[in-house]
């Protein structure tokens, strides 16, 4: 069940899923060409047929805790109750990194929460997995993951950085989260090119010019920028160093690609556009990750091991 259409990605790795959806507008029409398959729009066929496995895709808070969504969790439980479902999965897409049992309070069955946000440095119950592939913006994280690829024989790319985000603050005192883009920005914004007011092709197209693009911290982590970046063969230089990734142990993306304060981006950036030996083996590395992780295989995979765990 995905209401907004924010993981239609899960198509590719999963062919023979059913997608319900509510969403009726030109982004799903075309991500259903591009796929070559039909969402289901009638819910009422979702109470009918015969599932083993119910999958829920969005944020977590906004469901639960929202009053414009009390219509959907009333087809939710609808659905849930009518059903005999072996194993319940949620996506979660929320930007901050709480424990979604703490949120979901078992207003919903779910046996496995897939977190977007999931802080290295944080406990959570042990139906609590890292999903960093899926977010609440199009295009789908998942789908641009599922298509990175390592572009090793294009033309030289200018050693230098750019960034193609927007400069803010975003403070929520009531949850306690507050993110400087301005402070960083500041800092660096005579080191690297910025990219403003152009259409998002232009922005890709701009962004693969350069060796180096900035993934400066947003409100959640992972950003969509982060993947925009892999998914165009550039290297990623990104602030998320306490995101858990899921991804086997030793694999990591070059710690120096990874920064939290200016100083700290200063000496790791300065390293990237004057070592060109380093700044290749960093490539090689995400390169690696990329290949290894960003793909069907692993990600049916790991889905189903936790699922079915």
């Amino acid at each position: 069940m995905d209401p907004f259409f924010y993981m239609p990605g899960l198509k590719i790795v999963f062919p023979h899923w059913d997608v319900y959806t509510k969403c009726e507008d030109m982004y799903r029409l075309q991500i259903e060409l591009i796929l070559n398959f039909q969402s289901k729009t009638d819910w009422t066929q979702f109470e009918t047929q015969q599932y083993d496995m119910c999958i829920i895709v969005g944020p977590l808070i906004d469901f639960v805790t929202y009053p414009n969504h009390e219509g959907l969790r009333k087809e939710f439980h609808s659905i849930l109750a009518k059903q005999s479902f072996k194993r319940i999965g949620w996506f979660v897409l929320d930007d901050y990194d709480f424990d979604p049992n703490v949120v979901n309070k078992e207003m919903f069955p779910v046996d496995v929460f897939f977190k977007r946000n999931y802080n290295k440095k944080l406990n959570y119950e042990k139906n609590v997995v890292p999903f960093p592939l899926c977010m609440f913006i199009r295009p789908c994280v998942l789908f641009m993951a599922l298509n990175c690829y390592a572009r090793k024989n294009e033309s030289p790319r200018l050693l230098k950085g750019f960034y193609g985000g927007g400069v803010y603050t975003h403070d929520d005192p009531v949850n306690g989260k507050y993110r400087d883009r301005k402070e960083i920005w500041n800092h660096m914004k005579d080191r690297v090119v910025h990219c403003q007011k152009r259409s998002y092709q232009q922005y890709i197209q701009m962004m693969r010019k350069y060796a180096i693009a900035i993934d400066i911290w947003g409100v959640g982590d992972p950003n969509g920028k982060t993947f925009e970046i892999m998914s165009n063969g550039v290297l990623w230089m990104g602030m998320c160093k306490d995101l858990e990734w899921g991804f086997d142990e030793g694999d990591s993306f070059d710690p120096d690609c990874l920064f939290t304060t200016g100083k700290e981006f200063d000496e790791k950036y300065t390293k990237l556009t004057t070592d060109v030996e380093h700044y290749n083996k960093c490539l090689a590395r995400q390169n690696y990750i990329v290949e290894k992780y960003f793909n069907p295989q692993w990600v049916s995979q790991y889905i189903l091991k936790h699922i079915f765990i």
